[in-house]
């Protein structure tokens, strides 16, 4: 065979076809050869894990909240033996317990919330907030009450603060208690078969 004619035996340049060549389109890529480190392999996508159970967190929620409840229709405090709950007011004084209703019942549904889906962050974060506020609420009118005791043994008035506060702050203790404890519970991952 001379120099001029064309040997069959050399590659064709890409791009090119051969007669008999079914193959459409760019060339495929090789596999990678067994030596390639398995880190630098594409990552399948994986789904995130399932949303963990708050059981406890949910509980501590619920709970919390229904005391935040029961504890603002308890008696509050007592003047000259006349009790006052915490939804009434008097003396320059008015009660805190429609806004302690409110906020428990704010936290027993995050508890429900939870307690049905799993954790969710959001609303995790939101029953922490809310928990916060109805504590230092809680505090601020504990306060106002303590003033108001003052002014009025002041004015030879007798007075004593009732129960009703002090079942509110436990209970704004025990939301947030869960709350936190709900925040605290990551995804689990599934563990790897090697």
């Amino acid at each position: 065979m001379s120099d001029t004619g064309s040997d069959t035996s050399l590659p064709s340049s890409p791009g090119r076809s051969e007669p008999g060549d079914t193959t459409v389109g760019p060339p495929q890529t090789p596999p990678l050869p067994a030596y390639y480190p398995a880190a630098f392999a594409p990552a399948p996508a994986s789904p995130l894990p399932p949303r963990p159970k708050v059981e406890v967190g949910s509980w501590l929620l619920m709970i919390g909240g229904g005391v935040l409840i029961v504890g603002s229709l308890l008696t509050w405090w007592t003047v000259d033996g006349f009790p006052v709950t915490g939804m009434d007011g008097d003396f320059g004084y008015d009660g805190g317990g429609p806004v302690l209703v409110l906020l428990g019942l704010a936290l027993a549904g995050f508890g429900v919330a939870q307690l049905l889906v799993g954790r969710v962050r959001s609303v995790a974060i939101a029953g922490i907030a809310v928990g916060v506020v109805s504590l230092i609420f809680t505090l601020s009118e504990i306060n106002q009450l303590d003033d108001l005791k003052s002014r009025l043994e002041s004015e030879g008035r007798s007075m004593q603060i009732g129960t009703g506060p002090w079942v509110v702050l436990i209970g704004s203790s025990i939301a947030l208690a869960g709350a936190i404890a709900t925040l605290s519970r990551p995804r689990r991952w599934p563990t790897p078969v090697r």
